[in-house]
């Protein structure tokens, strides 16, 4: 006789599913995004792993600060589920004082603090509009470069909630203009009498989500820009031989994204490839660019409050020759290897590597006193010191030889200290040493905007 005994696995049956503490948000907004539903049956075993990933579904809305999964009311193998949440402030009116440059380092060390390089003005963003997920933004900003936009985003705009719309309008102005780079460094001219280059445009998306974790962008939009007669003189390639450029821009994504937190992930991967269209012959468009970009991250749990992570984003491009306004290498927003934020790298294509180990040292709520919203009383915040190494490699087929660091391989290594909020704010503080074996102490400030 088989002396084996066989279990079979506990079942639990979703009798109802109950949300608590949701004061704007639609429940319709959070039941989208579970996996489960009433009447669903689901395993004892895996009960604490669906309700994770479900949280997770929840945090990544952006719309709470806390989330909460319970059991209650549990008769034999029938439950119902408690959600309950924290909602976050959702009218954010800030005044801003944003430095223009790429980063705190540039404009700290290279520009000297010149405060004449700071953007002045505010931002307007109300989120969960209607209580549907819904966002409007409104940007107004003057000082070194002037910029006026306005959006609205619907996550959801049909009965099946897997269609998706967001459309912004813009329009910049600039008496001070990065024309050129030389020995990887920005070269700016400056013009109090007049403006050097005047932008505006418009672009839609249309998105869809099929499910919680996989959705489809595809983006349409337009662009016209026009630059002064001096800046044609510095650089006559800045627009490809032309003091204007329009263009239609056509962009389609992918994105299967298993974040267990958008805004500072710990566990879960994140996958997106995109194609951008920049010019489209000659209907409205006097450029012609094609881009592919890839990112692709994964983030682990290693013991404890261990953590590391590896995220690996790259671009390829053509022609090899493209105008200055259009071509971006290495030195911007995110594409940057660490250690050489003082420098920009012209660059058809490139790929960058960065690696980190992390421990959560603390973590506390910090009592907030405000205006909008009496139901929110604190700021969660995190810090995680880290150690990280990171390469990249920026390819010039032009082979310019005022671009030293291009076709160059790119690496360093260093320490550093992340502070980060459940308000998408963050700061990062690293302390790196390049292949040039250049140091230095450099901080970068992520936000809402």
């Amino acid at each position: 006789m088989d002396s084996t005994v066989m279990y079979k696995p506990i079942s639990l049956y979703i009798r109802n599913i109950v949300i608590e503490g949701n004061k704007r948000t639609k429940d319709f907004i959070i039941l989208r995004h579970l996996t489960f539903a009433p009447g669903d049956s689901i395993s004892l075993k895996l009960l604490n792993s669906i309700f994770e990933e479900n949280k997770s579904n929840l945090n990544n809305l952006q719309l709470f600060i806390d989330v909460q999964f319970n059991i209650k009311n549990w008769y034999k193998n029938d439950i119902d589920v408690y959600i309950t949440v924290k909602e976050r402030w959702y009218t954010l009116p800030m005044a801003s004082f944003d430095i223009y440059d790429r980063n705190f380092n540039t404009w700290w060390v290279t520009h000297k603090a010149d405060l004449r390089r700071v953007q002045y003005g505010g931002h307007f963003l109300q989120q969960n509009v209607r209580g549907r997920d819904e966002d409007l933004f409104i940007t107004l900003l003057g000082g070194f470069a002037q910029r006026v936009e306005v959006g609205y985003s619907m996550p959801f705009i049909n009965k099946q909630m897997n269609f998706g719309l967001k459309a912004r309008a813009y329009a910049t102005r600039n008496r001070t203009l990065q024309y050129y780079n030389s020995e990887n460094n920005e070269q700016f001219f400056w013009e109090d009498n007049q403006y050097l280059r005047n932008s505006w445009g418009a672009d839609v998306d249309f998105t869809f989500k099929p499910h919680i974790h996989l959705r489809q962008i595809f983006s349409l939009g337009y662009n016209h820009a026009s630059i002064s007669d001096t800046i044609y003189r510095l650089n006559s390639f800045y627009f490809d031989s032309s003091k204007t450029q329009q263009y239609l821009a056509i962009r389609y994504s992918i994105i299967n994204d298993h974040r267990d937190w958008a805004t500072y992930p710990l566990k879960g991967s994140y996958v997106e490839f995109t194609i951008n269209k920049t010019g489209t012959g000659r209907l409205l468009s006097n450029a012609d660019i094609t881009a592919f970009y890839l990112v692709y991250a994964k983030y682990m749990f290693l013991h404890k409050k261990w953590y590391a992570s590896a995220i690996f984003r790259s671009k390829i491009s053509f022609p090899v020759f493209q105008p200055y306004y259009n071509q971006r290498g290495l030195g911007y927003k995110n594409d940057y290897v660490a250690g050489y934020e003082y420098y920009v790298i012209d660059a058809q294509s490139y790929g960058i590597l960065k690696t980190q180990l992390k421990y959560q040292l603390w973590w506390f709520r910090l009592p907030l006193i405000t205006p909008f919203q009496k139901l929110n009383s604190y700021i969660p915040i995190y810090i995680y010191p880290k150690f990280l190494i990171e390469t990249g490699y920026a390819i010039d087929q032009t082979r310019r030889t005022d671009n030293p660091l291009a076709n160059t391989l790119l690496r360093s290594a260093g320490l550093g200290i992340d502070i980060t909020t459940g308000y998408d704010l963050g700061l990062r503080i690293e302390y790196n040493v390049n292949h040039r074996f250049e140091k230095g102490l450099y901080l970068h400030l992520s936000g809402l905007f």
